[in-house]
This record gives structure tokens, sequence and C-alpha cells, in this order.
């Protein structure tokens, strides 16, 4: 995977997350970003994990007020996806 393709679909990401909780989501939108974190993210990329999240619940879910909530989800997954690790991630005194 190209870094800059996770990149792009973070960004993706937080747009759907945005207009989600807009409610100016159109299903469009959710199927093009699962498509492309399909193609472009590995299975066990966090950012898949939240995309993938975000579209079940999409489906299962697509109530205005529940879009204000998966908005909120996928926008704060994503956050968290796109964090560098530590330099010293990998110390056990510091992080256990």
């Amino acid at each position: 995977m190209m870094y800059h393709a996770r990149v792009s679909i973070g960004l993706s990401a937080a747009s759907v997350a945005l207009k989600a909780k807009c409610g100016q989501l159109d299903a469009m939108d959710v199927d093009d970003l699962q498509a492309r974190a399909e193609q472009e993210l590995g299975r066990d990329d966090p950012l898949f994990r939240a995309v993938s999240a975000f579209a079940t619940q999409y489906q299962i879910h697509g109530g205005a007020d529940d879009l204000v909530r998966l908005g909120g989800d996928l926008h704060h997954a994503v956050v968290i996806a796109v964090q560098p690790d530590p330099v010293d991630a990998g110390r056990v005194d510091i992080y256990g």
C-alpha cells in the first residue's frame, strides 16, 4: 500500500464523517469510500476497520440521528488511525 493512498482514504473518510454529521451523506459516498478502502488498505489496518464498521452501521442504522453519531464515531476513528506511532513506541519501560 502506498502512503499517499492511505492519506487520501483518510481524507475521504473524514469528509464522509462530516457529511454524515451534517445530514448531507449520500449512499454513493459510503460505497465509494468502502470500495477504495477494500482495494487499497489491508484488513488489519485501523483505517480499514473504521471505514468498514461505519459502512456496516450505515446500512443498518441510516436514520438522521444515527448518522450524527456514526459520523462522530468515524471522525474520531480517522483521527486516531492517522496518528503516527511515537518514535519510541517500542519502549516497554514507557508504554508497558
